[in-house]
């Protein structure tokens, strides 16, 4: 180990369960959460480029890779170097389905997690007043919410340099790399015992294993292809169900799993079934402004039956749900191994089928003087089915 690093620390939980997926399909480019804007208006570059050094010097784990130390157990390795340049590409005269393709093949570059830098940002300008900013965070460096805090970052940083000042964040009380150390020398806690023993009663057998019906078998290998399906339903059907929602004191996302619970019953005629969920992993107050990898995932059971009502069935879902995210510390590999669920190359154990919920729009940048247009879902989305209530 050299100096080039400040800091090495063992993976989180959330982070191994990247690692072990990077290691099946080594460099892939499933794991990334890209982010792509159109900005309209005067952009000051050299604010932007003071910016995110800001921003990179105060989050470790945008300057996070990953090594193997000497039992070979993979570690995070922090770089001390918290300046980087600003790539910016010239494109004029482009035209936006060039830029498109530009912008969407940046997405697909493989990232080797014990090589690359995990963070790339970069900058197309098509016009003296009309760029393009691409940010990508590999996921084992950055979850969900690591976005919308970069952004917040970003646009503080970036509207206080513009002004002449100089950015005033609240500062951070710990580090990605110390909640890392923390969680793992809490693994050992009776809190975390009781949650083990709380997810083998759940998920003991008999498991039946989701039967969807399908045109094709199964790859021997999973491919990672798939598309996207929007859905947007109407505002009275909205309206009805976000007043259903606040009459039963529930969530849209509560209520929506609850509606994909009895869709699957029916399609498929099974009445046990498992669903992933993920929940954000930031139950304490001091890694809420911090970029990283939390996230985690959690298994739904539903059991349903014929004769239940819609309300019914929302009453297990809140229920489950709750006491899931109460659960939420145990890790999904340990899970796994614990029940000695056969590992296959083409399908995920314990759920074949995932649900998740997004903000609609999405997050966004707040440039003082321009017009931040977020591109991403038109770009970068992925194999998804979506709905917008």
């Amino acid at each position: 180990m050299n100096d080039f690093f400040l800091q090495y620390g063992l993976l989180s939980f959330s982070q191994e369960r990247l690692w072990f997926l990077d290691k099946l399909a080594p460099s892939n480019t499933y794991y990334r959460l890209p982010s792509i804007f159109q900005l309209h208006g005067h952009l000051n570059i050299e604010a932007l480029q003071k910016s995110v050094n800001h921003v990179i010097k105060r989050h470790g784990s945008l300057r996070t890779t990953f090594r193997i130390n000497n039992n070979g157990d993979p570690i995070q390795a922090v770089s001390e170097h918290t300046d980087v340049s600003l790539e910016i590409k010239q494109m004029p005269n482009s035209s936006y389905e060039e830029i498109k393709r530009v912008l969407f093949e940046a997405t697909k570059r493989p990232l080797v997690l014990t090589e690359d830098s995990l963070f790339h940002l970069f900058l197309i300008q098509t016009g003296t007043d009309e760029h393009y900013l691409y940010i990508d965070i590999h996921h084992i460096i950055g979850d969900g919410i690591s976005q919308r805090i970069f952004f917040n970052d970003l646009s503080l940083c970036y509207n206080a340099y513009v002004n002449n000042g100089e950015p005033q964040l609240p500062e951070l009380s710990t580090s990605y790399q110390e909640y890392s150390v923390q969680q793992i020398e809490d693994y050992n806690s009776e809190k975390i015992i009781e949650q083990k023993r709380y997810w083998i009663e759940k998920l003991a057998e008999p498991r039946e294993r989701l039967t969807l019906p399908a045109d094709y078998s199964r790859f021997e290998k999973e491919k990672y292809e798939a598309s996207s399906l929007v859905k947007i339903l109407s505002i009275p059907l909205s309206n009805q169900i976000r007043n259903f929602i606040s009459q039963e004191n529930t969530t849209v996302f509560k209520f929506m799993l609850s509606v994909f619970d009895i869709l699957l019953c029916k399609i498929t005629a099974q009445e046990d079934l498992l669903v992933g969920f993920p929940s954000s992993g930031r139950k304490r107050s001091e890694i809420q402004d911090l970029i990283g990898m939390f996230v985690v995932t959690l298994v739904h059971r539903a059991r349903i039956h014929g004769d239940q009502t819609f309300r019914s069935v929302l009453e297990s879902v809140n229920e489950d749900v709750m006491t899931s995210v109460a659960n939420e510390e145990y890790p999904f590999q340990k899970i796994v191994e614990d029940l000695n669920v056969k590992r296959e190359a083409n399908i995920n154990p314990l759920f074949q089928v995932f649900i998740n919920s997004f903000p609609y729009p999405e997050d966004n940048l707040t440039l003082v003087g321009i017009n931040c247009n977020n591109l991403t879902p038109e770009i970068a989305t992925r194999g998804t089915i979506s709905s917008c209530i």
